[in-house]
């Protein structure tokens, strides 16, 4: 089975474009984060960073994600995933690994009243600090800051290239 997988920051619509890709490929759909609180039994991304902290939430998510990444199908990584070392090197070995981009005032408008976990540094800092990461493990850049149609038009495009 094709593994695809999308990556970047939050807010730019990996499980928006994810869910739509697969259905039109055929192909399941996974958002980690939802598979890592399914995993772990928890209701939220945020219970479990204010519970236990940012490193019991990224050693969940190795376990789950390497799984995931066997299994194949369209995946949508969470934002921090690719930081993630056993993570990034497993991406670097796939064919298909798309790296959703949208500058950061699109995002901050994406994000406002979203529940998503508290970063340690503003949402800037952290995607000038990702964004070598994510084109280091990315196949393609994909442009991300468009309707949900017109980025998932150039994802297809990418996959056809």
């Amino acid at each position: 089975m094709h593994t695809i997988v999308l990556i970047g920051y939050r807010g730019v619509g990996k499980s928006s474009i994810g869910r739509l890709l697969a259905e039109a490929l055929g192909l399941p759909f996974v958002d980690s984060d939802d598979a890592i609180l399914h995993f772990a039994q928890k209701p939220s991304v945020q219970s479990i960073w204010d519970e236990e902290g940012e490193d019991a939430w990224r050693a969940l998510e190795e376990e789950v994600v390497l799984g995931l990444l066997q299994e194949g199908g369209v995946i949508a990584l969470g934002g921090g995933a690719s930081q993630v070392t056993s993570i990034n090197e497993a991406l670097k070995g796939l064919e298909h690994v798309l790296y959703l981009s949208a500058p950061i005032n699109v995002i901050l408008e994406r994000l406002k009243g979203g529940e998503r976990p508290s970063l340690r540094k503003s949402d800037a800092e952290m995607l000038e600090e990702r964004h070598p990461i994510y084109l280091e493990c990315a196949s393609s850049e994909i442009d991300a800051s468009g309707t949900v149609e017109e980025t998932l038009n150039a994802v297809k495009a990418s996959l056809k290239g």
